[in-house]
């Protein structure tokens, strides 16, 4: 029996999805939006978490977010008219995922405590 390489790519990408979903379910509890109105430190602990569950390699964790700004660059900043301040909003989410991931090769330090530097 040959296995569709679709459903392979398809069934990675769901759980890549839902890692990524239940690790920014879990940042939001360590780091509500209140303490942290730009949610940089939210970025920076999903990405902490990502390195280290993807044993350091930053390929997942990168795309995965690239793929979640696309959508807010699109309808924020070109279809409703807020490209400056998305582009700004989503070059200091950049900046916070970098943050993560150098955090998440940090291994004397949980990503927790990792990510209350992020700025």
């Amino acid at each position: 029996m040959g296995e569709n390489p679709l459903l392979i790519v398809g069934g990675i990408l769901v759980a890549e999805a839902l890692i990524h979903a239940y690790l920014a379910d879990r940042a939001e509890r360590f780091f509500p939006g209140k303490q942290d109105p730009h949610l940089h430190k939210q970025h920076c602990y999903v990405n902490c978490m990502s390195i280290r569950i993807h044993g350091g390699n930053p390929i997942w964790p990168t795309n995965v977010s690239v793929l979640i700004e696309v959508p807010s660059l699109v309808v924020e900043g070109v279809y409703r008219g807020n490209l400056w301040r998305e582009l700004a909003e989503t070059t200091g989410d950049f900046g916070a995922d970098g943050l993560g991931q150098a955090g998440g090769y940090m291994i004397w330090k949980s990503c927790v405590e990792a990510s209350k530097q992020c700025p």
